[in-house]
């Protein structure tokens, strides 16, 4: 099995997804990691990956997220596409071809070349089909799954200051009604990814008691749901929304938002909030 991913240092989630299913495959499977040379978006490095991908073919091909097009070079009886949300086409600005090359090459072609696509969430399924022409029956719903290093790990709640883990700073994460829910309140609110000039400022009026890291390794990743209190997750879009099962594996109590996905991810194991 070739699996196709993004350049390296542009995140770590999808990978380190897809690093523990590799680690479960059963005996006669053998894997093999191809992350692109270039980050796709100039015509020529986009197709540089697709030929330098072609080249590298497994007996199945399976592009992990992110590098789409890749279908399109790959045998298409033998290539595996996983989407993780449509947040690209849901959220995306700018000229009319830019987007229009964008889902036909992202998303449309590579549905077709597959010969079968995978989403992490019926929600992520159903955003997908709205942009596809493809019969629901072509695409299998795989929840995410949660590396096995995250185990319950006990520890005191600190009731005078609790620890709230927040992870991810983009936009959608909701960051800014965070700041506004716990102003005032006796806590330490623990960010993971890289803060804004605008967020700094809201945190600082809002006098919150926080500390930050960024682009932090797997292992540290897991210390942070060990030390925390609380791991709040309420995003306003999510295709999945990874912290809060490695929330509730670790053994800690999650609120998060009471919109697809994150009620059906979390069950019955957090408390849901209006984001």
């Amino acid at each position: 099995i070739a699996y196709f991913r993004r350049k390296p240092g542009q995140a770590h989630s999808i990978e380190r997804l897809f690093d523990s299913i590799k680690s479960c495959l059963s005996d006669g499977y053998e894997a093999s990691t191809h992350p692109v040379p270039y980050s796709a978006g100039h015509p020529l490095k986009t197709i540089y990956n697709g030929l330098w991908a072609r080249s590298r073919q497994g007996d199945i091909n399976h592009i992990e997220g992110a590098e789409y097009y890749l279908a399109l070079f790959l045998g298409r009886k033998r290539t595996v596409v996983t989407y993780h949300d449509s947040s690209p086409l849901d959220n995306s600005e700018g000229f009319f071809l830019k987007r229009w090359l964008y889902w036909v090459l992202w998303f449309v072609l590579p549905c077709l070349c597959a010969t079968r696509v995978t989403v992490i969430s019926e929600a992520s399924k159903q955003r997908l089909l709205a942009y596809v022409p493809i019969g629901g029956e072509h695409i299998s719903v795989i929840p995410n799954c949660v590396p096995p290093e995250y185990k319950h790990s006990y520890a005191e709640f600190d009731t005078a200051c609790p620890r709230l883990l927040f992870v991810g700073t983009k936009p959608n994460k909701n960051l800014k009604r965070v700041v506004d829910a716990i102003q005032g309140l006796s806590c330490e609110l623990r960010i993971i990814g890289p803060l804004n000039a605008t967020q700094k400022r809201q945190l600082a009026e809002a006098k919150i008691d926080y500390s930050s890291s960024a682009n932090i390794p797997d292992q540290q990743m897991l210390e942070e749901y060990k030390q925390c209190d609380i791991v709040v997750f309420p995003s306003l879009y999510e295709g999945f929304g990874m912290p809060i099962l490695e929330g509730q594996a670790v053994g800690r109590p999650v609120v998060t938002s009471d919109i697809p996905p994150m009620c059906d991810v979390s069950g019955n194991g957090a408390v849901r909030v209006d984001p």
